[in-house]
């Protein structure tokens, strides 16, 4: 990492890959598992321990549901 805690467009892309991956593998749960997805809108910090994600507590955790219905952007 540089000094000014970015990293190089190498480290940037795979952080990019890794985050993406974490929210299919979230959503695929939330879709197919209804006690995770319940979770999930309880106590996200919760449940993203239960997936080996620990999350620093001043970090906020926003939890967004789309439906068929709804498109949110």
């Amino acid at each position: 990492m540089s000094r000014h805690g970015k990293g190089t467009p190498v480290q940037d892309q795979a952080k990019g890959q890794a985050d993406a991956s974490l929210e299919r593998r979230l959503v695929e749960l939330a879709w197919t598992d209804p006690a995770f997805a319940e979770l999930l809108r309880k106590d996200p910090r919760r449940a993203l321990a239960n997936v080996g994600v620990q999350v620093s507590p001043d970090v906020k955790i926003d939890v967004r549901q789309q439906r068929a219905t709804r498109f949110i952007s």
